[in-house]
């Protein structure tokens, strides 16, 4: 396989630069994906870009993260106060 020789030829050497020699190209994969879920994408577009043939799948590459857990929460929480405010009398 040519191209991952290619790939990992490049890559070897750039992780230890970084000083980084335990990340993987399957670690960096999962961090892709989570990210482009962070911004957005729907699980159809992520499983195109996983190329995974189910979204099943495709959600074991994609992890939950503290911050993007606290900003839904403060979404939520200002969709609530956003409601209540509308209830008042005017």
């Amino acid at each position: 396989m040519p191209c991952v020789r290619f790939l990992m030829d490049r890559y070897h050497p750039a992780r230890k630069a970084a000083g980084r020699e335990d990340l993987t190209i399957h670690g960096l994969r999962h961090t892709a994906l989570t990210i482009a879920g962070q911004h957005g994408a729907t699980g159809a577009e992520l499983q195109a870009r996983a190329g995974h043939a189910s979204q099943a799948a495709m959600a074991l590459d994609q992890h939950a993260t503290l911050d993007r857990d606290r900003a839904l929460a403060e979404k939520i929480g200002q969709t609530y106060a956003d409601w209540q405010a509308s209830r008042r009398p005017k």
